[in-house]
């Protein structure tokens, strides 16, 4: 289990929402399917439902980040920051990642 934590990227979707990622501190970069400079394709499960999501990381930042644009299972574009509002998550919540190869689920700490 990895700890996680919930940030809001200061800019605001067309709905009013904020953009959000989780961001996970590169100590357990040796835990995620990562690569600094590239999208990795994840499988991330919160609150029950599967997405098409995406880790990234550069070596400038000492965090990887789950993306904020995702796909539902039905290949819709949904945010980040819907499914984690939708699910109770909030802005700055620390959140607990269990990783399983390239499936990510999401829960809170």
């Amino acid at each position: 289990m990895l700890p996680g934590i919930i940030r809001g990227l200061g800019d605001f979707y067309t709905d009013g929402r904020e953009r959000m990622e989780i961001h996970i501190s590169k100590t357990f970069a040796h835990e995620l399917p990562n690569r600094d400079g590239h999208r990795i394709a994840v499988k991330l499960i919160i609150g029950g439902k599967a997405y098409e999501s995406g880790i990234r990381s550069t070596q400038r930042n000492n965090y990887i980040w789950i993306c904020p644009n995702m796909r539902t299972q039905h290949g819709r574009n949904i945010t980040l920051a819907r499914v984690l509002l939708d699910a109770n998550f909030r802005k700055n919540e620390k959140v607990n990642l269990i990783v399983q190869g390239k499936e990510i689920r999401v829960s809170h700490s």
